[in-house]
């Protein structure tokens, strides 16, 4: 806030700099041209007439013309100076003063970005500092700035909860972490948000069928859930037919195994190396 005060401040004296010739009473030059042209003509009618040049009465008809015009010409000096200066130009120099620096400031407030929101722009420069400084760094110092990165998401979603971008990145960044429960948990949250998505349900299959492996235990009924919840959007989705068929051999249902299994191989290529290993698979049963 001090640094917005302090610009204002010498947005100011600048300009009260600047308009301060604005602010002298300026004397406008041809009046007072005319003013020392009729003073020196009275005196040349009064040196006329003692030289007998022109008679008294008209040295003294001369002389009244010349004397009202230099009282005419007098006057409107001191009007045109009055218009130059004094309190109206005061007023309007006042206004120019305070009026500048705050339609500035509105200007700014506009179009510019005082709340400081992040822009494609700015988003994506810091993206490459971001990424310049991981690349520089130690083992252990990467992940605490990324581990930092992902609480700072975290938060910030926390007050923005309807961030649908904001939860898939934040379910992605936990599986890069490894913390898959975290990341089938955010993949949750962006499914509230996009219940229709099977990349989401994908996602959340996969860190909790991660989570399962990593603990050495077989799915559990959440993670069937999930794979329920994947087929409904699309009962031949090959994803769900995989993991289906797995479930269903973890539960010593062989004949459901290998029919999830076989309605999967028969959708992949021939020469697909996956097709061999789940052939396999099936042959096992």
């Amino acid at each position: 806030m001090m640094i917005w005060v302090l610009m204002f401040v010498l947005a100011v004296a600048s300009l009260g700099l600047l308009i301060e010739p604005f602010l002298r009473a300026r004397h406008v030059a041809e009046p007072l041209d005319e003013e020392d042209y009729l003073a020196a003509q009275i005196a040349d009618i009064a040196c006329d007439r003692e030289a007998g040049l022109i008679s008294a009465d008209e040295a003294a008809t001369a002389e009244k013309e010349a004397r009202r015009r230099l009282l005419a010409a007098h006057r409107a000096a001191e009007k045109a100076t009055t218009k130059t200066g004094g309190k109206p130009a005061l007023y309007a120099a006042m206004a120019l003063t305070a009026l500048a620096p705050l339609a500035a400031f509105v200007l700014y407030g506009v179009l510019g970005n005082p709340a400081r929101e992040e822009t494609a722009a700015g988003q994506e420069l810091a993206v490459r500092a971001r990424a310049q400084m991981a690349a520089d760094m130690s083992t252990d110092d990467r992940a605490q700035m990324i581990s930092g990165m992902v609480q700072g998401l975290a938060a910030r979603l926390e007050e923005n909860p309807d961030d649908l971008e904001g939860w898939t990145m934040l379910a992605r960044s936990y599986t890069v972490m490894e913390d898959y429960e975290k990341s089938a948990d955010a993949y949750a949250r962006a499914i509230m948000l996009s219940p229709e998505d099977p990349a989401l349900h994908m996602g959340r299959v996969q860190a909790l069928v991660s989570a399962n492996v990593v603990k050495g235990e077989p799915f559990d009924q959440q993670t069937e859930e999930a794979i329920a919840m994947l087929a409904a959007l699309d009962q031949d989705h090959p994803f769900a037919l995989y993991f289906q068929g797995v479930a269903a051999s973890q539960r010593g249902d062989a004949d459901a195994a290998r029919d999830y299994w076989s309605r999967l191989v028969a959708m992949m290529p021939e020469d697909a190396p996956e097709r061999a290993r789940i052939v396999e698979m099936i042959n096992a049963l």
